[in-house]
């Protein structure tokens, strides 16, 4: 009975403990989703607020606008009417909470099947830049970019293979102190996306800070370190970079210049795109509610109508 007890004792022991070690173990998953989801939070503050303040200038540019379009025809949902010449897409996540931020992956496959439908193309944010430069003019018609902020992991999980279904390019813009995070996506994931050529990947900042209300020679430094950090982790040449927030100044636009990136976008707080300045262009926030016709006339709005 002794040798039976002294036997059961260990058993028992390492039963206990491995108990303990599973439970500790799904509770520091736990917490760690847990705190991925306080950091989210926390980080899309600023960029809901200027969701809703984008929301309220398109509505003020589609009604304000001197643009020669009749009243009615803002009314007429005809693809005919909303056509574009040129525009940028921005998307955060792509998963199925239900945030502003976030689009349902078939309500994004739904928006690029109807877009290529309509005749629409899509480039890179970087060949966009590289063809406005060499003219004054818009040298595109029906040409669009979309672009990912933030380097979130469900743009790999769900985004990507959408665009690989349509073989449709994209960017990706990561903030690299979030590379390898809970819920962003990883260095080997980064790589697997600049290697297989669909996907180019840019500059979204260190830190994630509103560039324009730094000091100089820190918003210096996050733009430089991020596109050194990069480059360095890629083994390639990073050329773009969007502003965190759209935040910036004059200053943040020649720096952006100085440190070597050919282009730079904004939100809705940016100019047209155009070959004039191209360190400042515009993009729109696309929702679920973006879908058909509607979709085609936020980008009317932004693009066309908005000054």
């Amino acid at each position: 009975m002794k040798k039976v007890k002294r036997f059961l004792f260990p058993v028992s022991v390492s039963f206990i403990v491995g108990i303990i070690l599973t439970a500790s173990f799904f509770y520091w998953q736990h917490l760690n989703n847990q705190q991925s989801d306080i950091y989210e939070t926390i980080a899309e503050f600023d960029q809901l607020k200027i969701a809703k303040e984008q929301a309220k200038q398109l509505v003020t540019a589609a009604f304000l606008s001197s643009s020669t379009l009749d009243v009615n025809d803002l009314k007429n949902l005809s693809p005919k009417i909303y056509h574009v010449n040129f525009g940028i897409l921005m998307y955060h996540h792509i998963n199925y909470k239900a945030k502003i931020l976030s689009v349902r992956p078939e309500i994004l496959d739904a928006q690029i099947k109807y877009l290529l439908e309509q005749g629409y193309k899509f480039v890179k944010l970087s060949d966009a830049f590289k063809t406005f430069s060499l003219t004054s003019s818009t040298p595109y018609d029906k040409t669009l970019v979309l672009t990912f902020d933030d380097g979130y992991r469900d743009f790999y999980l769900n985004a990507y293979p959408i665009l690989k279904k349509y073989n449709v390019p994209a960017g990706l813009y990561v903030i690299n102190q979030d590379i390898g995070r809970p819920g962003n996506v990883s260095w080997e994931m980064l790589q697997i996306l600049h290697q297989e050529g669909l996907v180019e990947i840019g500059v979204h900042t260190v830190n994630h800070l509103p560039l324009g209300r730094l000091k100089p020679e820190v918003a210096y430094y996050q733009m430089a370190k991020s596109k050194e950090l990069l480059e360095r982790g890629l083994h390639d040449r990073i050329d773009t970079i969007v502003y965190p927030f759209g935040n910036f100044n004059e200053n943040v636009k020649k720096q952006a210049k100085q440190i070597g990136f050919i282009g730079a976008a904004s939100v809705y707080f940016g100019d047209r795109p155009n070959g004039q300045d191209l360190y400042a262009w515009r993009r729109v926030m696309i929702t679920n509610s973006d879908v058909g016709v509607l979709l085609l006339r936020k980008l009317f709005v932004a693009f066309k109508l908005a000054k």
